[in-house]
């Protein structure tokens, strides 16, 4: 195995070890933390936390994703699956480039719909966590899957809005909501970095959405994944 993917593993195992210890929580299958191997990359994507029962999910294994797999390509996840869709439509390359796209969410914890957990709560119990992962793979762009994911982060991790660039509201059900924002935001552990927000990619890409995101993403140049991905 390479030194490189070794080490990735480790701190993941690592990083996930100590989460579990801290919150009392037994087992893999109760929360979703990193949707791949980690890695430097340029661009994050969080969720706002993992959906669904352990009964109705099978993760990948830390196995699985040392071979190169990752949670939006190759896991059985709704959520992920659909942000898997998106980043593709954005940067339009092949699936093992994409690979190099790190995923996690704001709250760890797994629940049915936010509705069976307090996700205030849950949000500050990962945040001492992603704050490592952040600096771990020191992201210049965060794309926030809906602006629920957005707010929670802002607030449990003290993060600062220093520049807002463009809103885009659009139709929500009854109600105007946003669908696209684009900030640059202070985060105490990795600094200054540019902040999008699109809505839930459940609900699928809304009109001019993906243009916007195309043009904000147009000189990121996605490393190759630190192992190849198969599919």
């Amino acid at each position: 195995m390479k030194i490189e993917v070794q080490e990735a593993l480790e701190f993941k195992i690592g990083l996930e070890s100590d989460f579990q210890k801290a919150t009392n929580i037994q087992g893999r299958e109760f929360y979703s933390a990193l949707y791949s191997l980690p890695q430097k990359s340029p661009v994050m994507w969080i969720n706002l936390n993992p959906g669904g029962t352990p009964e109705q999910h099978q993760v990948l294994s830390d196995d699985q994703l040392g071979k190169g797999l990752h949670e939006f390509w190759h896991g059985d996840g709704k959520t992920s699956i659909a942000t898997g869709a998106f980043l593709q439509k954005i940067f339009q390359l092949p699936v093992d480039r994409l690979c190099s796209v790190q995923g996690t969410n704001v709250a760890w914890e797994r629940s049915q719909k936010g509705a069976d957990i307090d996700l205030r709560a849950a949000a500050k119990r990962a945040a001492p966590f992603l704050a490592r992962y952040l600096k771990y793979s020191s992201p210049s762009i965060i794309i926030f899957g809906g602006s629920a994911a957005f707010d929670l982060y802002q607030e449990v991790h003290d993060a600062t809005v220093v520049e807002s660039h463009e809103i885009l509201m659009g139709n929500w059900g009854t109600r105007q909501a946003r669908i696209f924002m684009s900030v640059l935001m202070d985060v105490p552990s990795i600094g200054k970095v540019k902040a999008v927000v699109v809505s839930h990619p459940s609900r699928g890409i809304r009109a001019g959405v993906l243009e916007k995101c195309r043009d904000i993403m147009v000189n990121i140049e996605l490393p190759v994944a630190s192992t190849l991905c198969s599919g």
